[in-house]
């Protein structure tokens, strides 16, 4: 029998233009969130046409809005300031993005021009990516602590930031969840973010990382 209207599409216009799978969430699909890109769906996508993760992601704040066109859209350089204001809910599309940015990253540090081999304990793991993400949403803390990052764009790119910056945040993270974690657990990640600001001291990009870092530890007690 035929429809009385025809099909309409609901996936986002950059999962059309690839005719790829879409996980049309509100916050920004997957695929858009993992490129750095805005995410536009059109205007007749319904709450009722996206997927169950992203009937959750609706008490996320909005951070998307309808442009002239007519179009949905996510803006990925809106930046989170508070627990639940993540962009960023963990669905199996999600952790397999951040699992394959962690495989391939270099194994060497591009900017090293002795090509040191990465130190085993400065590499990142999801173990670390997992307590950091449930920081974010759901410590209160974490709104003050983070005021000056853009706190999407640090969870997209977690696997490739800076070592001091992403154990500082880290052990930070892992304090304040430390109901969750054992304190030897605690005490890991604090021995591996001291080791990565030591080793950083030398480094150039170090005088970039030490305000922020320094802001993070100040307001952190």
């Amino acid at each position: 029998m035929n429809r009385p209207y025809p099909s309409r599409a609901t996936s986002c216009q950059e999962c059309q233009k690839r005719k790829k799978g879409c996980t049309r969430e509100v916050s920004g699909c997957s695929g858009c969130r993992s490129k750095g890109i805005r995410c536009i769906y059109p205007r007749h996508t319904q709450s009722s046409e996206l997927t169950p993760e992203s009937r959750t992601a609706q008490n996320v704040p909005n951070t998307s809005n309808w442009n002239d066109d007519g179009l949905l859209q996510w803006d990925p350089s809106a930046d989170a300031v508070g627990p639940i204001a993540v962009a960023c809910p963990i669905t199996p599309a999600f952790a397999l993005t951040q699992a394959m940015t962690m495989l391939e990253a270099p194994i060497l540090d591009k900017d090293d021009l002795d090509m040191a081999l990465e130190d085993p304990d400065l590499m990142p793991t999801f173990e670390d990516f997992e307590c950091v993400l449930t920081f974010m949403t759901t410590n209160p803390r974490a709104g003050t602590l983070m005021v000056l990052m853009n706190v999407n764009q640090f969870l997209l790119t977690f696997f490739t930031q800076p070592a001091s910056l992403r154990l500082v945040i880290g052990a930070i993270a892992a304090c304040y969840t430390r109901s969750a974690i054992s304190d030897d657990t605690v005490l890991w990640f604090f021995k591996r973010a001291r080791k990565a600001v030591i080793l950083a001291a030398d480094d150039l990009r170090w005088q970039l990382q030490k305000r922020t870092i320094g802001y993070l530890f100040s307001h952190g007690s």
